[in-house]
């Protein structure tokens, strides 16, 4: 059967004219826990969200143009760092989309640091940038 329990607690906030007319604003934030059930049982595999804050916030300037991050950080299992700041790995994804008539495109990037026995830090030296062009037909 099941060894843990897993929580999410979270917040959702969207509001359109920001600082214009016809941009719009959505935050999103929240945390995530799994608790072992049982003594002695661990996760046998990584799992980022043991103990994580997950957030995102994207601004849409108007309808051809959105900016958008996203960040994922782990807390130690003590509760006592938090991510980036004392040491905790952590995802970052920034990521700027822009429409241009038919077309679309995009240009974002995946940043992951922390220690090399941590989910993300595992992945540390695999930073990259992307760049999408779609066209709509």
């Amino acid at each position: 059967g099941d060894t843990s329990v897993r929580s999410i607690l979270g917040f959702d906030y969207r509001r359109e004219d920001v600082a214009r007319s016809r941009d719009s604003l959505h935050c999103f934030l929240s945390y995530a826990r799994d608790d072992v059930r049982e003594e002695g049982t661990d996760i046998e595999y990584p799992y980022p969200f043991t103990n994580s804050l997950v957030g995102k916030i994207e601004y849409a300037y108007d309808a051809d143009t959105q900016f958008a991050l996203s960040v994922v950080g782990t807390i130690d299992r003590g509760g006592k760092r938090l991510p980036v700041v004392r040491g905790g790995d952590w995802y970052l994804q920034p990521e700027i989309r822009r429409k241009f008539g038919e077309w679309d495109a995009t240009i974002g990037a995946d940043i992951l640091e922390g220690p090399k026995d941590s989910f993300f830090g595992f992945f540390g030296d695999n930073d990259r940038v992307t760049l999408s062009l779609r066209k709509e037909f």
